[in-house]
């Protein structure tokens, strides 16, 4: 109970000191016994405490103005508002009451993370005690419950308790009214149910649903109202956004279910019953009867039924099956083919297929296909060599010219072996069963198999993971092979290793082969005869430096063969010297492939201290450091052939696994899919300098990568030079940015350095083993040795490795994907998303714009790819924060100009002003804040967010934009730096003007983007951070303008 004696304190100086700290302790004390508030009402919601703050009626004191006694002015965070945070225990806030009779007295608090306890004290007397524990992350107001009669003068202390927590005070309110009661509210919402396929096969339902507040819940179901089965979500934290897959389900059985889940004071929430039906929803009729889709292949070698793959998509409700689709030669001749969906539109027609099938091709000559379409079309059965065969134990694989065999409970395969030594010289092996062998796909083509498992040592002992993935081909002597290494060392933060190598048997083999190395100058002999004894050993040290016995060159090809004249074997390495050190060795036993050869201890030391950080940061002391979560993964080509190198044509066989044929359809049908967005293809463009400008970009930006020497095994990929010395892990989603322009243009050269991007970020940049499960999906944000934390020799930047939602991206590994049918960039993008989807949704928190912008530029990305509910929940949730932050359009005290952006206290780095500093924003926040939203309206159609787009586009033409020099300021501050043509800001002010027509936001668009196209960067954050942009807005600028402005002006004469 709270008690209300009048303590009576004495004059006398240094007693007063004395008793007056006694009275704080014992104050202290006191309140920390509380666990629940008493004396005091509590009321939220921003449109109440907004209505409280702007009624003349009341009395509003600022925090910051008040005596502060272990509480410190906050001006350094991007808080909403001026405020105070606690800096000490048992710290206060004093203020001397005005005159204000019959007053409630209030003050404004953010509830946190912790049990925050506040006493209110009037002339040292304890009025109240507010405990603010909903740990929701929102602003309450606590009132007294009855009303205080202030003559004026009267001492005001808000004590605070021992209790952690940041205590963030805004404003202290002396009300002329007591606001009403708020009752917490606890709803279970969205609920949503659909069939979908898993990997053993069996019927499955995925059912996802919110609550209000953050909770463990549990599925209930069975076939009657008995229920009788429980399903439970997977993550044991407490979570707002929820999934639950019931498995093993009767086809078409309907089944009865009901969500429980438990309130913070124990007592459970439960729906009430609901039905589901266990099968899928009908497939939808295809539109089109019958339609051909033209086709391209060109490529540098002569090929004859070349394996080909490679993703097409197809407009919303176009094609429903791929039962109905087939692929022509160029004399309208049916070819076999092999065809699966990748992912589909919400109304279950087929957005991408992967297709595959054997193509012929000259050598630099475009080779014509059709891909024909529609209910029509019914394709031809064709026979197949190809044969997987899973017995249990054993996996048969034959495709008429290769045959091997997959075990399950021996060494998986005896295509090759895997040898890891660590510093110490124990030899790690795959000769132990591995964890699993899947076959993820078996087609008429083409069959995938998969097998993960651990690198063991003879005691038993463990060190990494590896993951084989086996591609084979029909009529084909070869295997595309990839084998992934993953430091899962949850002991220690980083591990090294002296070497890891590959094996490749040569049993069949005489010894009097003939070994050949590729390499780049052609006319280079680096061939030999096989020796009874001793081996022959390439290796690339350098991205420029390869050696070979005593021969020196610079950049091996990064293949060997070995042929006796009637049979060979042949090995290749995709992108060898780029992932440097990388060896081929042969002697007459195998063919090792150095995936991290033996280095001596001297050869990665004594360069300049910027160079050493940062290209060889990993390779010292002649071993090899792996941060915990690191995978790597590598693409080899293993070719069994018959007869010698020349007649088996393993030049060209080679050289197309280095740089494989893409199948491309025309750009505009890309655009016109829909499966990239809103896009506008470059031949219908109205802006064809933006595209020009590219290609010049696009060619600085690989110059920038050859002059930095940006290579190396965990270099090759990203670039280099964020904020002098970091290397940027792909920031603003690099490859995304290239593949947009990749399918807008047809032009390859932007695909490959995408591919590249792609294949380092999910590797490198990504968390894939922790300890701590929460970190497990997290990507690196921009740093030295994109991980952090190595022995650094000299550089400054960012040397330790951070995270956050607002440097991950999965548009482009989705969008590889789609085009490539990589399922590891699939499973990588769906491990980042799923993180932040499940740790950062938990009570969700508004701190700047460029947060809640990339966390739905994220979801909404993953949800387009696979129509999860789980996921448009979880962008529900960011949305209707964001929402509920957005600054309402009323003047600002502090520069009279309408709101609308969310404003907040600007940090240093926004405005360098004294404090305290100026309230506004960074516009580029702002502006990735509105692409998150466009991409969530463009889903929903949501007409609140429509609303909150084109108000935040008023904003940013009002507060940053500067017309006399066609540009923008880089915050709201009046003394930041100014630019021209920041696609980041144009994109919500394009789409804002395509939604609304006004030509206000359309004049300022249409001037930036013309002053945006002459300033395109070529560093690889200038070029990820606009052109990944750039492109739609293009579009919605040109939508925007046929629409509103038809015949009102010509949109090729447009002056640059």
């Amino acid at each position: 109970m709270i008690s209300f004696g009048i303590i009576h304190l004495l004059y006398t100086d240094s007693f007063t000191m004395a008793s007056a700290h006694h009275q704080r302790k014992s104050n202290i004390a006191e309140i920390d016994t509380y666990t629940k508030s008493e004396g005091v009402d509590v009321a939220w919601g921003a449109d109440l405490i907004r209505c409280l703050i702007n009624d003349d009626r009341n009395r509003v004191v600022l925090a910051s103005q008040c005596k502060l006694e272990g509480f410190q002015d906050d001006t350094r965070s991007e808080y909403k508002e001026r405020s105070v945070v606690r800096t000490e225990q048992g710290g206060r806030i004093i203020l001397t009451a005005p005159r204000f009779p019959e007053a409630y007295l209030a003050f404004l608090i953010y509830d946190g993370s912790s049990a925050e306890r506040i006493g209110l004290y009037i002339n040292n007397q304890l009025k109240a005690v507010a405990v603010a524990n909903t740990n929701n992350n929102r602003n309450h107001i606590y009132t007294l419950e009855d009303p205080y009669w202030f003559e004026g003068g009267e001492q005001i202390v808000l004590q605070t308790g021992n209790g952690n927590g940041t205590h963030r005070i805004a404003k202290i309110l002396f009300l002329h009214q007591k606001p009403l009661i708020c009752e917490r509210e606890y709803t279970i919402t969205n609920v949503h149910t659909e069939p979908i396929s898993v990997a053993d096969g069996s019927n499955s339902v995925r059912i996802t649903w919110m609550t209000s507040w953050p909770t463990t819940t549990s599925i209930e179901y069975g076939e009657t109202t008995d229920y009788g089965s429980i399903a439970e979500t997977s993550l044991p934290a407490l979570q707002n956004n929820h999934r639950v897959i019931v498995t093993g389900l009767t086809y078409e059985q309907t089944y009865h279910y009901r969500i429980m889940a438990k309130r913070p004071d124990g007592k459970s929430i439960t729906t009430p019953d609901l039905i589901f039906q266990a099968r899928p929803s009908a497939v939808k009729t295809g539109d089109i009867k019958k339609n051909n889709l033209p086709l391209q292949l060109t490529h540098s070698m002569s090929l004859q039924n070349w394996p080909v793959t490679s993703g097409i998509p197809f407009p919303k409700g176009e094609i429903a099956s791929v039962k109905q689709i087939r692929v022509l030669n160029a004399f309208g001749q049916e070819i076999p083919s092999q065809i699966k969906t990748l992912s589909q539109w919400i109304d279950g027609s087929i957005k991408w297929i992967l297709l595959d099938f054997q193509a012929d091709i000259l050598a630099n000559e475009t080779i014509q296909y059709t891909l024909e379409y529609g209910t029509e079309v019914q394709p031809k059965i064709f026979a197949s060599q190809l044969k997987v065969v899973d017995r249990g134990n054993e996996v048969e694989v034959d495709t008429g010219e290769l045959q091997f065999t997959i075990y399950r409970n021996q060494s998986f395969t005896s295509l090759f072996q895997i040898e890891l030594t660590d510093t110490d010289g124990t030899i790690y092996n795959a000769l132990s069963p591995p964890h699993q062998v899947e076959i993820q796909e078996i087609g008429l083509l083409r069959a995938e198999i998969r097998i993960n498992g651990v690198h063991r040592g003879k005691d038993g002992q463990e060190l990494f993971t590896y993951t084989v993935e086996i591609h084979v081909y029909a009529n084909k002597p070869y295997a595309r092979v990839f084998y992934t290494f993953g430091n899962n060392h949850y002991k220690n933060e980083f591990t090294s290793i002296h070497s890891l190598n590959l094996k490749f048997p040569l049993s069949e083999m005489k010894q009097e082969g003939v070994y050949t190395f590729g390499n780049e100058i052609k006319d280079q002999v680096l061939s030999g005869k096989l020796t009874a004894d001793g081996q022959t050993e390439l290796h690339q040290v350098f991205d420029n430096v390869f050696t070979l016995g005593d021969v020196t060159g610079k950049r091996a090809s990064g293949w060997l063969d070995i042929s006796d004249g009637k049979r060979g074997v042949s090995v290749a390495v995709r992108h060898f010297w780029q992932q440097y050190p990388k060896s081929l060795a042969v002697d007459n036993r195998q063919i090792t492939v150095g995936i991290c050869p033996p280095i001596k201890a001297d050869t990665y030391t004594g360069f300049d201290p910027q160079t050493q950080d940062k290209l060889y940061y990993y390779l010292q002391n002649g071993e090899y450091a792996f941060k915990l979560g690191v995978t790597k993964r590598h693409e080899l080509f293993l070719i069994h052939h018959q007869g010698d190198l020349e007649s088996a044509d393993i030049t060209a066989q080679v050289t197309a696994f280095q740089e494989p044929p893409l199948v491309v359809a025309p750009s505009s049908w890309y655009c016109r899919s829909g499966a990239f967005g809103d896009l506008t293809p470059t031949e219908t463009s109205a802006y064809p300098k933006y595209d020009q400008m590219m290609k010049e970009s696009l060619a600085r930006y690989l110059q920038d990568r050859e002059d930095s020497k940006e290579y190396g095994m965990l270099n090759f990929g990203d670039w280099y030079g964020e904020r002098g010395y970091n290397w940027g892990n792909i920031e603003y989603d690099t490859q995304h940015a290239l593949l947009v322009q990749y399918i807008r243009t047809g032009d390859r050269r932007f695909f490959a350095p995408a591919e590249w991007a792609v294949r380092h970020n999910m590797d490198i940049d990504t968390v894939h083993y922790h300890h701590q499960p929460f970190r497990v999906g997290a990507q690196y944000t921009h740093c030295m040795g994109h991980v952090g934390g190595y022995d650094w020799v000299g550089s400054t930047a960012i040397q330790q490795g951070g995270f956050s939602v607002s440097h991950s991206w999965v548009e482009g590994l989705l969008e590889y994907y789609c085009l490539t049918g990589d399922n590891c960039a699939r499973e990588t993008a769906q491990l980042i998303t799923d993180l932040y989807n499940t740790r950062d949704l938990t009570n969700y928190d508004f701190t700047n714009c460029r947060v809640p912008g990339w966390h739905l530029i994220m979801t909404m990305a993953m949800f387009n790819a696979t129509n999860d509910r789980y996921y448009l929940n979880a962008a529900k949730i960011i949305v209707d924060r964001v929402l509920e932050r957005q600054t309402p359009d009323q003047p600002l005290v502090e520069n009279g100009r309408l709101n609308g952006g969310w404003t907040r206290l600007m940090i240093p780095g926004h405005c360098k002003c004294d404090p305290p500093r100026h309230i506004g924003n960074a516009g580029f926040m702002v502006g990735i804040l509105l692409a998150g939203l466009k991409a969530y309206h463009q889903v929903t159609g949501d007409e609140l967010v429509k609303d909150s787009i084109i108000r935040a586009a008023y904003y940013l033409c009002r507060d940053v934009w500067e017309p006399e020099i066609v540009g923008f300021r880089y915050t709201s501050c009046p003394h930041s730096s100014k630019g021209t043509g920041n696609f980041r800001k144009l994109l919500g002010i394009a789409y804002a003007y395509r939604l609304t027509g006004n030509e206000d936001l359309g004049e300022v668009a249409r001037k930036g983007v013309l002053a945006g196209i002459q300033n395109l960067s070529s560093s690889g954050k200038g070029l990820s951070a606009h052109s990944r942009f750039a492109p739609y807005v293009l579009h919605d600028l040109q939508i925007g303008d046929l629409e509103w402005r038809t015949n009102k002006w010509e949109l090729r004469d447009l002056d640059y």
